[in-house]
């Protein structure tokens, strides 16, 4: 199964409670709209959704005992921003989804295959012979694209741990 939802902002970059509008610049690079912004849910309503839908797929007990685990394309979105917004926010999140509880794909690239010039999503895939599918910058599409990575690192016997 997938899961894929936008958040919706709650702060402007003033603090004023007001979200300010998405860039030209961000809806032209990553395809998501206004109006897709407008129409999600704040951030604890959409962490809420994901952690259910982690445990319909019966991954809850195996993320918290490590016998599985999150991967993510370089630190920046776990390791960093997802545990400070949701500290700012008072928002609880499990262990598992916390900082630095997942493997970088970079990393985990680059000791694969030491041939890369890049750990950029672009460069994994063309080190692989692989077309990107999807539109780059899509959030969805990335994932997408990072599986066949991680797919390709399964086939070779990686530690992904």
């Amino acid at each position: 199964g997938t899961f894929h939802e936008y958040v919706r902002p709650t702060e402007g970059a003033d603090g004023d409670g007001a979200a300010r509008p998405l860039s030209t610049f961000c809806t032209n690079l990553t395809g998501i709209t206004q109006e897709q912004v407008d129409s999600a849910s704040p951030l604890a309503e959409v962490v809420s959704r994901f952690l259910q839908w982690v445990a319909s797929c019966g991954l809850t007990e195996a993320l918290a005992d490590g016998s599985a685990l999150l991967i993510a394309h370089g630190g920046w979105d776990l390791g960093d921003q997802l545990p400070i917004e949701a500290a700012r926010k008072q928002l609880a999140l499990p262990a598992w989804l916390g900082s630095r509880t997942y493997s970088d794909l970079k990393v985990l690239f680059a000791l694969e295959y030491s041939g890369a010039s890049s750990t950029s999503l672009r460069g994994m895939l063309q080190a692989l012979g692989l077309e990107p599918e999807g539109r780059a910058h899509s959030g969805i599409d990335d994932c997408r694209n990072l599986a066949r990575v991680v797919e390709w690192l399964i086939s070779r016997g990686a530690d992904l741990g």
